[in-house]
């Protein structure tokens, strides 16, 4: 459909007009048909995404048409609308495992996939008290679609009676996107600093309290023995001198970056504190898994910066009964997200940070379940 078009079949009225579908795809039962935009919808989705993006946004229309078929219907539409994430993933997977007679895809394939599910996400701040029609976060609709990759169609049709963790949280009060890109007190290191000396040593006593280093050039010149690869190249943790050293125009690039921003610098420098934490643990985990137990060790970090309404930490300090501890903003979950999804191997042949999924998968852990389910799923 283009502007001013119309169809002469209507989802409960004569016709269906372009402003009705406009920048969207959608499912009517009452005419069993999907209708979506192909000015510019389609080809933005192929243009930056691939064309396999485009099977994934219909793949989820086609999970409306089977709940029209059970006859399933929630008040609550979210939890429909994972529910046809879900479907989507389990129809990406039958792909991915070569048992469609007419489409292949590739890991790149994989990877635009889940990407696209974040470019359909709902605004930041949006819930479903907010707007009865909420799709899901980023947070939450890769996890559906992840839900259904790896566990099939079976475990979607669970969600009508099992529903599935939903993560939306609305601003409060006065807001700024992001935390500033310096090492002032509100700066983001800084908040980085403080929050993340908090948490994992209260999760693992006698861990030392590293402090945040900038440099530029190789890490052997701040550290030895010199560390292992880390994500985009932007964070590490020393044990010879306890610091966490700071690549600054690497982790400059993902800030300013609009789909990862301050968060996506977090993730990856929380990162090198769950390092530091498997090291007092104890750990010997190695190689991809030692990065998938970090991913997860970062969601539980992200869970307790998550506001009081939705993980019940009060947001005042009860040790002293002053000052608002810091507290995650609507879109840093997604920005988590998306963090994750471009770490992620390049190819399932690869064994060095986990493919999208995986990593997906054990930042969810950490952030559903906590730091004990990361320590029992990875033996820490």
């Amino acid at each position: 459909m283009q502007q001013g078009d119309v169809i002469d079949i209507g989802c409960g009225t004569a016709t269906t007009s372009y402003v009705e579908v406009q920048g969207n795809a959608f499912y009517c039962s009452l005419g069993d048909f999907v209708a979506y935009v192909d000015s510019d919808l389609f080809p933005y989705l192929t243009s930056e995404l691939g064309q396999f993006s485009l099977a994934v946004v219909m793949s989820h229309e086609w999970g409306h048409a089977i709940q029209a078929r059970v006859g399933y219907e929630d008040p609550r539409p979210i939890y429909m609308e994972q529910q046809a994430d879900c479907f989507a993933g389990a129809w990406t997977a039958h792909v991915a495992r070569g048992e469609s007679a007419t489409l292949t895809i590739t890991d790149q394939d994989l990877k635009n996939a889940l990407t696209a599910m974040i470019f359909v996400r709902d605004e930041p701040g949006t819930t479903m008290e907010v707007d009865p029609l909420a799709h899901g976060s980023a947070f939450d609709r890769v996890g559906a679609f992840e839900d259904g990759f790896v566990n099939g169609a079976e475990k979607c049709a669970q969600y009508q009676d099992q529903k599935p963790k939903i993560v939306q949280f609305p601003y409060e009060g006065s807001f700024q996107e992001n935390a500033p890109f310096d090492d002032t007190d509100a700066g983001i290191f800084s908040i980085l600093s403080t929050t993340l000396n908090t948490y994992f040593p209260a999760q693992v006593p006698g861990m030392p309290q590293p402090t945040i280093g900038f440099y530029t050039g190789s890490p052997a010149d701040v550290c030895e023995p010199q560390p292992k690869s880390t994500i985009f190249s932007v964070a590490f943790y020393c044990p010879a001198n306890d610091t966490v050293w700071v690549e600054q125009d690497n982790a400059r690039t993902i800030y300013d970056r609009q789909d990862l921003g301050d968060f996506g610098v977090g993730y990856v420098v929380a990162t090198a504190w769950a390092e530091a934490a498997m090291d007092t643990l104890g750990s010997t985990v190695t190689g991809e898994e030692r990065a998938l137990a970090a991913d997860c060790l970062v969601g539980a970090y992200s869970y307790d910066m998550l506001p009081a309404s939705v993980n019940g930490i009060p947001d005042v300090d009860p040790t002293t009964n002053e000052g608002l501890r810091a507290v995650l903003s609507p879109g840093d979950l997604d920005e988590a997200v998306s963090t994750a999804i471009l770490a992620g191997d390049d190819s399932e042949d690869e064994d060095d940070n986990g493919t999208p999924f995986q990593k997906i998968s054990s930042f969810r852990l950490g952030v559903l379940q906590h730091f004990e389910a990361c320590q029992a799923q990875f033996g820490l």
